[in-house]
């Protein structure tokens, strides 16, 4: 049970990465758009990354594109959001992988300030954005300990992450409200449709 639960993460990590190339691809064809870099789960940079997030002990939580693929919706996304629980010694932690992943000077910072959305960093060689964040529009930091409860476990190569329960992704989804996130949410909805069957 668990390997074939594995297993169908890792084919949806792998069917994410290859719609991701295509849909930068297709971005960067158009010439009034701002180019983009794919996000590609599978780059050794990324698995760096989570690795180093993992040894640290860093509590964060997988929200945004990845946290949709995890749960069965492939879209494409340009940055990896993470939801940190606001500690500082879990800041501190993130500050390190963040340094040990090539961000220049961020350990100089005295005080880290997570907003999502404002608060990206170019990581590893290849430069794949993370956009780490302490509050969500339905969620604020308070909330992060019982949300990091429910969050699902996930595993890719060996590397062990948690990814907000769907039904916390819906209700963050629904919060903000943008319109790139309604096709999420009509997809989350009938998600949990499913599972109630």
């Amino acid at each position: 049970m668990r390997t074939s639960r594995v297993k169908k993460y890792e084919e949806r990590i792998e069917l994410f990465s290859k719609v991701n190339e295509v849909a930068v691809l297709f971005n960067n064809a158009n010439p009034t758009n701002k180019n983009m870099s794919a996000i590609d789960f599978r780059d050794e940079d990324i698995l760096k990354f989570f690795r180093d997030l993992e040894l640290k002990k860093v509590k964060y939580l997988l929200v945004g594109g990845f946290a949709m693929a995890f749960h069965g919706y492939v879209r494409a996304t340009h940055d990896l959001d993470l939801w940190l629980k606001d500690d500082p010694e879990n800041i501190e932690k993130l500050k390190d992988v963040l340094s040990e992943n090539g961000v220049k000077g961020i350990e100089k910072s005295r005080e880290l300030q997570l907003v999502a959305g404002f608060t990206q960093f170019n990581v590893g060689t290849s430069g794949f954005v993370v956009d780490p964040m302490t509050n969500l529009k339905a969620f604020s930091s308070f909330d992060f300990d019982q949300c990091y409860e429910r969050a699902k476990p996930g595993e890719f190569k060996g590397i062990h992450f948690k990814v907000v329960h769907m039904n916390d992704l819906l209700k963050e989804k629904e919060s903000t409200n943008r319109p790139k996130d309604q096709a999420d949410i009509i997809h989350l909805r009938e998600m949990k449709g499913k599972q109630k069957e």
